[in-house]
């Protein structure tokens, strides 16, 4: 029975740590993200269980190349989604990041699988694509959010799941924002291992978030929603 969750992890980057892995995390599921041909050869050969695999806004001159792959994992239904994918200013060819992020999002349409997206710079122009061509059911995850007020009211209309990190609670200005995702209920919280945080701490991040906030069931109600959202596609977590 998981007792933790931890919704974007890049295991991968485990490497020659990957088998003592689940001797040390036996009651937490990171689900993994894969962003290229040599991250997914890592996913399958070590048989990491829940993952999502796409063409991050950094490799889209790669997408080519990795959309025959993606396509492979989708009908073989070998990941729970599509992830992460976006935009990000920071990098350029922002008309081909667009493309590539479109004909990501009609992948996603096509197969009926969850979204897990990366924003970084443009939430709004996201925003409009969902709006116009995501049509599918509380399946769409924001991965790392600490935007504004405003774009959280967006991304609610279209029922997006947020991923909370300590990116956004640590800073006091987004406090109000965090109440009002912790409001709805839609909710998950991310390491972003190894990038922005440590595999172990979801737990303390939730712990956290209930002294902080005044709530409490904070992780089960992430469980609740990994269920919710990816039980159509990996079955419940009671099963692992």
């Amino acid at each position: 029975m998981c007792k933790s969750l931890d919704i974007h992890t890049h295991l991968s980057q485990l490497k020659d740590k990957i088998s003592s892995y689940y001797a040390d995390f036996p009651d937490t599921i990171h689900v993994s993200t894969a962003l290229n041909k040599q991250e997914v050869d890592f996913h399958l050969d070590n048989n990491i269980p829940y993952w999502f695999a796409g063409c991050h806004p950094m490799d889209i001159n790669n997408y080519t190349l990795f959309e025959p792959i993606l396509i492979k994992l989708l009908e073989s239904k070998k990941i729970l989604g599509i992830g992460e994918i976006g935009l990000d200013k920071r990098f350029p060819n922002n008309q081909l990041q667009i493309e590539v992020f479109l004909k990501q999002l009609k992948l996603a349409e096509k197969y009926q699988m969850p979204i897990l997206l990366h924003a970084y710079g443009s939430p709004y122009k996201i925003v409009d694509f969902l709006k116009r061509l995501v049509r599918i059911k509380k399946g769409v995850i924001m991965h790392g959010f600490k935007g504004s007020m405003e774009v959280f009211k967006e991304l609610d209309k279209l029922e997006v799941y947020i991923s909370l990190s300590n990116r956004i609670l640590k800073p006091l200005k987004h406090r109000e924002v965090v109440k009002a995702i912790l409001a709805t209920g839609r909710y998950f919280i991310e390491s972003d291992y190894p990038y922005n945080g440590d595999l172990k701490e979801t737990t303390l991040i939730a712990q956290k978030i209930e002294e902080d906030y005044r709530i409490s069931g904070v992780m089960d109600r992430c469980i609740e929603n990994f269920e919710l959202i990816f039980g159509r596609h990996c079955g419940t977590i009671s099963e692992i």
